[in-house]
């Protein structure tokens, strides 16, 4: 031990002469470095097993440390002391694995023979992001995908985006030069209003034999024209007064129509055909268009809303 004290005596009298020497401190520190262990985790965070069965959990990244297993619900399900679960009946359960302190959970489902449904929506979708539907059984909590739930604006949130887009492109704008209507046509037209109110056209269903007196505000009305489809956006709903925004070949925002049956529209006011090139081919005033015997048949109706039967 002195023999020690006395070299590192030695050690510090020649570093003191250098210095003096030198007039000069050089000191390099070693560098070390640590290595963290891997962070503590569980294998799995959700099990579905049949009564009976047994699956193995399992923790990772705790080099060693003790494990203290633990279930929630014994009558549904059974831990060891070495993770190996043991299911009992139809139900749920929760596997904790406690290591150093900390609480780790799997959530266990032993899986009914007839299973008892309630839907369940993952989440609160907006605007261009839908969230997951399913169908959850109440008992053993297994699940199973059932589509997903689109955000519905209110009538007050369409109107807001419907006078964006008619500042952006008033009456009369050429479909052509409106960037991404895709085809310049009405289709091309309302796909684009479509999007801009509902933030997608995923959400979107065709209703065949749609009841009109439920029509709403963000529905798209498609009839028959003579020879070609037609499709409009609604933006006001009276009774079976309808106003509309559609593309013909330039915007239109205050097209009416009239419901005349549960099939059946016609339109009133300035019914306005154009030619290919844009020009004007033939135009009808409310007089004229009341008496015309041509009606439009409707087709079907684009809907976002769940008022209707598919």
């Amino acid at each position: 031990m002195n023999n020690k004290k006395l070299n590192i005596k030695k050690i510090l009298m020649c570093l003191a002469l250098a210095l003096m020497l030198t007039g000069t401190c050089a000191v390099t520190i070693p560098q070390f470095t640590m290595t963290a262990s891997a962070k503590a985790k569980i294998s799995k965070k959700k099990i579905e097993i049949k009564p009976g069965k047994t699956k193995k959990i399992k923790m990772s990244g705790i080099k060693g440390a003790s494990v203290k297993w633990s279930s929630s619900n014994k009558k549904v399900a059974t831990v060891d002391q070495n993770g190996k679960v043991k299911a009992k009946k139809a139900g749920q359960a929760t596997i904790k694995a406690k290591v150093n302190g900390k609480t780790y959970k799997c959530k266990v489902c032993v899986l009914c023979k007839s299973h008892k449904y309630e839907e369940e929506t993952k989440g609160t979708p907006t605007k261009g992001n839908p969230v997951d539907k399913v169908l959850k059984c109440t008992v053993c909590g297994h699940e199973e995908n059932h589509g997903k739930k689109y955000w519905t604006p209110s009538e007050a949130e369409i109107q807001a985006s419907l006078a964006e887009l008619r500042q952006r492109y008033p009456e009369r704008t050429p479909l052509v030069n409106i960037p991404g209507c895709q085809p310049a046509t009405c289709q091309g037209w309302v796909e684009l209003v479509q999007n801009h109110v509902f933030g997608n056209l995923e959400g979107m269903r065709r209703v065949y034999n749609y009841d009109l007196s439920k029509l709403k505000v963000g529905d798209a009305i498609v009839y028959q024209a003579w020879q070609a489809l037609h499709i409009v956006f609604v933006t006001e709903v009276n009774g079976n007064e309808i106003m509309a925004t559609e593309g013909n070949p330039t915007t239109l925002w205050d097209t009416q129509y009239r419901i005349i049956s549960n099939s059946t529209i016609m339109q009133y006011n300035h019914c306005i055909l154009y030619n290919d090139d844009g020009s004007i081919s033939k135009v009808w005033n409310e007089i004229d268009t009341l008496n015309d015997p041509t009606n439009f048949e409707v087709r079907y109706v684009e809907t976002y809303f769940d008022n209707q039967p598919e």
